[in-house]
């Protein structure tokens, strides 16, 4: 666990405990509750048990987590009118950043093309004799889809086109990312199955709701209401600064877009036996040197989390640092800090760091925090 704050290395193990369950009860009671008072209660205990958990471990920051918070700090302090028209302008602030952030040279040499050949293949089309610029130029026909549908979305005319869009996109998307396709994780299926839900609901009823319907949904205005509207906007616009390096990948809804900065670990084979077996059915040879392993970091998040790991360079120096300093690697281990990565070419600057001194002033260059949790705390 990395706390995205150092505060978080202090708060003891019980606590994420408790927010957990807190976290689900207040979920229920969002579900469940149609009193005003009961939904902005259930909202409001929600978005701080979820913000606790973020705290005491960055890597509870997925997208779906993200999202949820906005999602209940809205029901919690607007009303039905102002909760529809801001919810609105973040799920739109959503697909056109993620679009952006798909048309680099990463997407669509990399997980785009993955996108292309699973489709082809599952369309039974011969994609192996298509030049790559036909193929990059269907690549970029998914980060475009995600553009239109941002752009249809913000115009009562185009509402219903888009989310028809929208619901064939992710319809797309689990065709591509399910078990028929590249077999991705279930709570990534889930998320898109959440999308097409969502776009219907948002959007299809072009008016907005009656009056009667909106004291069921939501509470009315309060002086509240303004908390909820600045959450919003900080999500809508802070992603911009994602461009400069100066925001997190995700909160920046990088989705499925590869540019983000990562840190590849390495240590010598020797040192391989120090490693539990958990680990060690994640390494790799290394391409440069037959005597180095790598140590999929990326898998293991995959495996024992059953999510991705989160995409910054900060809080996978913080799990670096936490291998590091569990099993002893002394200076037999290598974390090579890549930079985000080019939008036009591609390319990354990179550094390597060997040994305790250097990584620990590794640890020390980002703004938030990237020390991990020390076991049993």
């Amino acid at each position: 666990q990395v706390p995205l704050l150092a505060i978080g290395l202090y708060l003891p193990a019980w606590l994420d405990w408790l927010a957990c369950t807190v976290a689900v009860g207040s979920l229920v009671g969002l579900l469940v509750l149609r009193s005003r008072r009961g939904v902005t209660v259930a909202g409001g205990l929600f978005s701080a048990a979820m913000l606790l958990l973020v705290l005491a471990d960055q890597h509870r920051l997925q997208p779906w987590a993200y999202q949820s918070m906005i999602l209940a700090v809205v029901f919690a302090t607007c009303s039905a009118a102002d909760g529809l028209r801001w919810l609105r302008m973040l799920v739109i602030s959503i697909y056109i950043f993620s679009a952006i952030g798909k048309f680099d040279y990463e997407f669509l040499h990399t997980l785009g093309q993955q996108f292309l050949s699973t489709l082809a293949g599952l369309c039974h089309l011969p994609d192996q004799f298509w030049s790559p610029t036909f193929r990059l130029a269907l690549a970029a026909l998914f980060p475009l889809g995600e553009l239109l549908i941002g752009l249809g979305l913000s115009w009562r005319r185009t509402r219903r086109f888009a989310v028809g869009v929208a619901v064939a996109m992710h319809g797309l998307l689990l065709l591509v990312l399910g078990p028929w396709g590249l077999n991705h994780q279930a709570g990534v299926l889930l998320w898109n199955v959440f999308f097409v839900f969502q776009a219907v609901l948002l959007f299809w009823p072009i008016r907005p709701p009656a009056a009667d319907a909106s004291e069921a949904a939501l509470p009315p205005r309060t002086r509240w209401s303004l908390l909820g509207k600045c959450v919003v906007s900080a999500a809508v616009i802070l992603p911009c600064f994602e461009w400069f390096d100066r925001y997190d990948h995700w909160l920046a809804w990088g989705l499925y877009s590869p540019r983000n900065s990562r840190v590849l670990c390495f240590l010598d084979e020797q040192l391989a036996d120090q490693l539990p077996e958990p680990l060690r059915q994640h390494l790799q040879v290394s391409q440069e040197d037959l005597a180095i392993l790598r140590l999929r970091i990326d898998d293991w998040s995959l495996e024992t989390l059953g999510c991705p790991i989160y995409p910054q360079d900060r809080f996978q120096v913080g799990v670096a640092l936490s291998v590091w300093e569990r099993h002893g690697l002394g200076d037999g281990m290598v974390v090579e800090r890549r930079g985000a990565a080019n939008r036009w070419t591609g390319q990354r600057a990179s550094s390597r760091y060997r040994g305790q001194e250097a990584l620990q002033q590794l640890s020390g260059q980002f703004f938030f925090n990237a020390v991990p949790r020390r076991q049993g705390e």
